[in-house]
């Protein structure tokens, strides 16, 4: 009974010291490839928040209106990089203002989704 016990137990660490061995030798790579170890899968969700920061910019936001409604009259329509060329806004920043002129009715701006792209455009 006592030797079946010795060899139960030193055939354990006998497979215990190979697995370790193995695993320091070739790395946890092969390790995780035998699907001797397998891990959670964790999904990361991140949210993109667009912060507006005030800017020194040298003109108003009456004129960068005034300014694209002319641009719009002159072209057919205006969009998002075209407006922070212009204005020297950030796209966020410009995406985010031209939103806020089209929203508006007072204004004659109206955004209109051209595929992918969102382009603005006059009101007729």
């Amino acid at each position: 009974m006592k030797s079946v016990k010795l060899i139960s137990v030193s055939l354990l660490m006998m497979i215990s010291m190979t697995i370790s061995a193995q695993h320091h030798h070739l790395g946890t790579r092969s390790y995780h490839r035998a699907g001797l170890y397998t891990r959670p899968y964790v999904y990361h969700y991140v949210e993109k928040n667009v912060t507006v920061s005030k800017t020194t910019n040298r003109l108003s936001k009456h004129e960068r209106l005034e300014m694209a409604i002319a641009y719009m009259k002159s072209h057919i329509s205006l969009n998002v990089k075209q407006y922070s060329k212009m204005t020297c806004l950030t796209k966020e920043t410009a995406e985010a203002e031209l939103d806020v002129f089209a929203s508006n009715p007072k204004n004659n701006i109206r955004m209109v989704l051209d595929g992918k792209k969102k382009v603005y455009r006059l009101a007729r």
